[in-house]
């Protein structure tokens, strides 16, 4: 019922700003003015920035993680190349086998497994290069604390575990 709403929802506001538009070039003095941007911004928070930033991991797909996070903290930040989120908008929490990131509504999950590579940045920050499905690489965190950086480079370096070593790892 939920998902069927909110389909109704979409295909509403879709054609309701390509529509107000469509208004505005043809008869602009009586358009409903208010109305487009607010459509405009749903479309954009609803299909725009999860194409930028990857729509993360489907529900259910990965169990959820146990335990408290071993780290966690507030940052700016990159995901991908295009999606820059500033000041304190990206939650970054370290579990035992995994790392989440919530940026405004979406949540990314990288295991521990899927992390190719971490080095440092600019800033007191860290670059993470991954394999995870639905969720765009790499991604780049701006000052973040340094028990979070510690524990994010013990999360890359925990035991292998069905992975190959990247060719850094390799060297002595």
């Amino acid at each position: 019922m939920a998902r069927t709403f909110l389909r109704i929802l979409d295909v509403v506001m879709v054609v309701v700003w390509a529509g107000g538009i469509v208004w505005i070039i043809v008869d602009e003095p009586t358009a409903p003015l208010p109305l487009i941007p607010v459509c405009g911004l749903y479309v954009a928070v609803r299909f725009v920035f999860p194409f930028l930033t990857g729509r993360g991991r489907r529900p259910g797909e990965i169990p959820p993680p146990t335990g408290q996070p071993l780290a966690e903290t507030k940052s700016g930040g990159r995901i991908g190349f295009i999606m820059r989120f500033n000041g304190p908008m990206m939650h970054v929490a370290v579990y035992q086998d995994r790392l989440v990131i919530r940026a405004m509504w979406l949540e990314h999950t990288i295991m521990s497994d899927e992390i190719v590579d971490i080095t440092d940045g600019y800033l007191g920050g860290v670059r993470i290069m991954h394999r995870a499905t639905g969720t765009r690489s790499p991604i780049w965190l701006h000052n973040i604390d340094i028990k979070v950086r510690n524990e994010l480079i013990r999360l890359h370096h925990a035991p292998f575990q069905g992975r190959t070593r990247s060719k850094s790892e390799n060297q002595p």
